[in-house]
């Protein structure tokens, strides 16, 4: 999957309807709309702030791995930020559509 082109379309279908979305470009760490240089706001998917949202963080020495309760160590983490509501119309749209899938 193709987690930059299915986040970019699911950022404009929610600003299209009238709310803020941006995500984080797993590459560099960096939101990808507001855009910085600064290594301090960077957000890789091992960082410790993911343990906020459940995920465990293993230092294994050499590198770090993230780990989901559910599917361990086999989790990629695509981090989409809206305004819109968790219960709203859009939000439960967005979660039944399947977006590209094509690197």
């Amino acid at each position: 999957m193709n987690f930059v082109g299915s986040a970019e379309d699911i950022c404009q279908v929610l600003k299209s309807a009238g709310y803020w979305a941006d995500f984080i470009d797993p590459s560099s760490g960096q939101a990808q709309f507001i855009g910085t240089s600064n290594p301090n706001t960077s957000l890789f998917e091992t960082d410790e702030r993911f343990k906020q949202l459940g995920f465990e963080i293993e230092d294994l020495g050499c590198c770090k791995c993230i780990r989901h309760t559910v599917w361990g160590t086999h989790a990629f983490v695509g981090t989409i930020f809206t305004n819109a509501p968790a219960d709203s119309d859009i939000i439960r749209d967005l979660l039944t559509r399947n977006f590209k899938t094509s690197p």
